[in-house]
């Protein structure tokens, strides 16, 4: 069936298409809250100086495919949000033909932009794929540079008490002596759930906790676009389920916030907080605990520590993972035909 490219730029034109974009999100590979049309309207709300710009495929009038991208000042297309780990053409799993024919699309003149800056691309992404069968090549990759950092994750074993077992008797007795202290103390992790929980709740605690945490140092207090976007998408994505938040009580109080992402096969760690004084009791490692433990309940592949290479996550880690980015010239790649496309796609199913 013919598939028809469109360039998306009226922002609520862009958010009619909700329903569409988060059913072909649910069918693909992509993070369910970063690739979110939640996220990505917040961030461009955000920050009024990005233009919105989403590029689409439809098969038979329905949604194949999708481009989430927004026009920076300099001219240039790019993930409108600074707050994802991971970004992504969102399309359905091995719908080869329909994220090839999208970037080929988004890469072919005219456009209003002069180049593709796409940036936190892993290696596995629906971008990769379709650079290589445009090129007909397998291993080019010329657009896409790695970044100098690394992801840190942990490929979850058969249980969780196999992967305890994985790790040093320093770390197991660490787990265990925070867990009876803090019990011991009163305090107790519970996953707050929103058939119960007002959503509108979320983001004032986690700001108050982060904040408290991090202070001057927190990126939601040195960039007001940041700490925008937190108080318009946190409370949709909880409503969705685009995100797992956990709070760590102390009788009926709330003392510390932590959210995790929801990937296709994850729980991704993003951001909380708590204040200071706690700090004896080791909120940050009881959350990780109960996120791993929650991971393994669910059935889930991987508990991902995201971006960043602090020092702390070395010692419940177990791989890393290499994300880059990808910087395409309009015009610069030749236009594909029907027929190349087709033999792409004939390639592709071989790779």
């Amino acid at each position: 069936m013919l598939i028809e490219y469109d360039l998306l730029t009226d922002l609520d034109e862009i958010e009619a298409l909700s329903p569409e974009w988060e059913e072909l999100l649910s069918r693909s590979h992509c993070n369910r809250a970063f690739s979110s049309v939640t996220w990505y309207l917040a961030a461009c709300r955000a920050q009024p100086h990005l233009l919105p710009c989403v590029a689409v495929a439809r098969r038979d009038h329905a949604l194949a495919a999708l481009l989430p991208l927004a026009l920076k000042p300099t001219g240039d297309a790019a993930f409108p949000s600074e707050l994802s780990s991971y970004n992504d053409l969102i399309a359905a799993s091995e719908d080869d033909d329909a994220f090839a024919g999208l970037l080929d699309f988004a890469v072919s003149p005219p456009k209003p932009y002069l180049r593709l800056d796409l940036r936190w691309v892993r290696k596995s992404s629906n971008l990769l794929r379709a650079t290589r069968m445009i090129n007909n090549q397998p291993d080019s990759m010329n657009c896409f540079q790695l970044d100098s950092g690394y992801y840190s994750f942990i490929r979850l074993p058969g249980s969780y008490e196999e992967y305890l077992e994985s790790r040093s008797k320093l770390f197991r007795r660490n787990i265990r002596r925070a867990r009876r202290i803090a019990e011991a103390d009163g305090f107790r992790i519970e996953r707050l759930e929103p058939a119960s929980f007002p959503a509108e709740r979320i983001p004032e605690l986690f700001l108050a906790f982060h904040l408290a945490r991090f202070g001057d140092e927190s990126t939601f207090r040195k960039r007001p676009e940041h700490l925008a976007f937190a108080q318009m998408a946190l409370p949709e994505l909880f409503t969705r389920r685009q995100i797992m938040v956990l709070a760590l009580y102390r009788g009926s109080e709330i003392l510390g916030i932590d959210i995790c992402l929801v990937g296709y096969n994850s729980l991704c760690a993003w951001n909380g907080g708590y204040p200071p004084e706690i700090e004896r009791w080791s909120p940050g490692r009881m959350f990780v605990d109960e996120g791993i433990q929650i991971a393994f309940r669910w059935g889930l592949q991987e508990y991902d520590l995201l971006r960043g290479p602090q020092q702390w996550k070395r010692s419940w880690t177990n791989e890393l993972r290499d994300v880059g980015r990808m910087e395409i010239v309009v015009g610069s790649w030749p236009r594909l035909s029907h027929h190349d496309l087709s033999r792409t796609q004939q390639m592709s199913k071989h790779m």
